[in-house]
């Protein structure tokens, strides 16, 4: 039996999807026979320092004390949020997903190579060249050991002469290469001399009665509106407020993203939940009545469990849009992602219909997912 050690986004990941996909990857390989876990690997590197002139560290001085002045109240409220989300994470992320239990770093991340017979670097964005590691394109992995990628996202639109450099010369040991979306297959297309392969991200790779299983029921009885926004947009919140003021819907809201609390210039939710761990958060996208957001996970969760759900843009410039124009154009549902100032708008939601689940045509989906595990099944005999 092949062991196989995963890397990606992973360990004590406070990222719903980044803990959801860790765990489907490794859910999905077990069931295949093989014996599969998530390495313990800091997301971030630790105690990074930064150095900065002494003017600008007394300009980031006087902004500190200033925000803590005015925002004293949301500080208490930030650091108790912070606590109740890393908690509520905790179990998932080291005891429900497979893990190797010891944690390596960059110093003493080669002593995991005598453990494993096949790596895989992925899903998430592990190739995002905006946090780059080293580790998670398996640069010190020796040739002679079994690598691969499974669906790793860069989510940039174009690379440097130096990332396209990196990228030829670390990329040319793998075994199979695949990645999650159309942009990102076209990239490195062009800079590795191999077949790159699209796959679909590691949570279709599980059925709805495993997701179903996974899920468990927030504590609220009433109807409600899911709402989980990432990024900075305001205009998205404050449709989301008039949406739910017209269908007379409570809005539960998840105010701690990657656990990092949102201060924007708009605040929504009739409760606001700090506490949800993953489990949770499929129950809340599976008993809501809509769901408004502008993550990729929760818009993926919310089709999978056949919900109405309306996607916008996570930033005002658009930032990381092309992964959710990928997805939703895979769906049949590119009019409910709300990417532009035409869309994004309470009457332009409102005027699209309700999603029929019966007559979207699957197939494509299907057929990805089929192919996706094809090339795993493939890639792992080679």
């Amino acid at each position: 039996m092949k062991k196989i050690g995963i890397i990606t986004h992973y360990y004590k990941s406070t990222n719903y999807g980044g803990n959801l996909q860790a765990y489907a990857l490794c859910k999905y390989l077990i069931n295949e026979g093989y014996e599969a876990e998530q390495i313990c690997y800091p997301i971030f590197k630790p105690n990074v320092k930064i150095r900065v002139s002494n003017f600008s560290t007394f300009l980031q001085l006087i902004r500190s004390l200033i925000s803590h002045f005015i925002f004293f109240p949301h500080h208490i409220y930030y650091k108790t949020s912070k606590s109740k989300t890393k908690k509520a994470f905790e179990n998932f992320n080291l005891s429900i997903i497979p893990n190797s239990g010891k944690v390596y770093n960059d110093s003493n991340f080669n002593e995991c190579i005598e453990n494993y017979d096949v790596f895989i670097t992925g899903s998430d964005q592990v190739w995002n060249f905006s946090f780059f590691r080293p580790e998670y394109f398996l640069e010190s992995i020796p040739s002679t050991i079994s690598k691969i990628s499974y669906a790793a996202s860069i989510s940039m639109k174009s690379l440097s002469d130096n990332q396209q450099e990196y990228l030829a010369k670390v990329l040319q040991d793998y075994k199979s290469i695949s990645v999650r979306e159309e942009y990102a297959k076209d990239l490195i297309s062009g800079i590795v001399q191999k077949p790159i392969y699209k796959v679909v991200d590691p949570v279709f790779l599980l059925s709805e009665a495993e997701w179903n299983d996974l899920a468990y029921d927030y504590r609220i009885k009433d109807d409600y509106i899911f709402s989980y926004f990432i990024g900075n947009n305001n205009n998205s919140r404050e449709i989301c407020r008039v949406f739910a003021r017209k269908h007379g819907l409570k809005i539960i809201d998840i105010p701690m993203a990657n656990n990092q609390y949102r201060f924007t210039g708009i605040q929504i939710g009739d409760i606001k939940a700090t506490d949800v761990s993953p489990n949770e958060f499929l129950g809340l996208i599976k008993n809501a009545q809509f769901i408004f957001t502008d993550s990729f996970h929760a818009s993926v969760f919310s089709y999978l469990f056949k919900k109405q759900f309306y996607v916008f843009n996570r930033n005002h410039n658009g930032d990381m849009s092309e992964r959710i124009i990928d997805i939703m154009s895979q769906f049949g549902l590119l009019p409910y992602f709300c990417d532009d100032s035409s869309k994004e708008s309470i009457e332009y939601v409102t005027s699209l219909p309700i999603i029929d689940y019966t007559k979207l045509n699957d197939e494509v989906v299907k057929t990805n997912i089929d192919n996706s595990k094809r090339y795993l099944e493939e890639s792992l005999l080679k």
